[in-house]
């Protein structure tokens, strides 16, 4: 996308349950690496975006992503 970063829906923690339970999902946290390594979901791979980038963290399925 030009111009930024899309704005992503955020996930309930029941969706996010649910992405978490299926093979092959992979979260990807886009804080700081400071904040990743205050705390991070199990198993999540960091990619710091910087603050320019409007995200927190997202995660990613095979068939959608969002922030949670």
């Amino acid at each position: 996308m030009v111009g930024g970063v899309p704005t992503l829906p955020p996930l309930s923690l029941a969706e996010f349950r649910q992405r978490m339970a299926e093979e092959g999902t992979v979260v990807i946290d886009a804080r700081s690496i400071l904040a990743f390594g205050g705390g991070h979901v199990p198993g999540a791979l960091n990619i710091a975006l910087g603050r320019s980038s409007r995200i927190g963290s997202a995660g990613w399925s095979s068939t959608s992503a969002r922030s949670c």
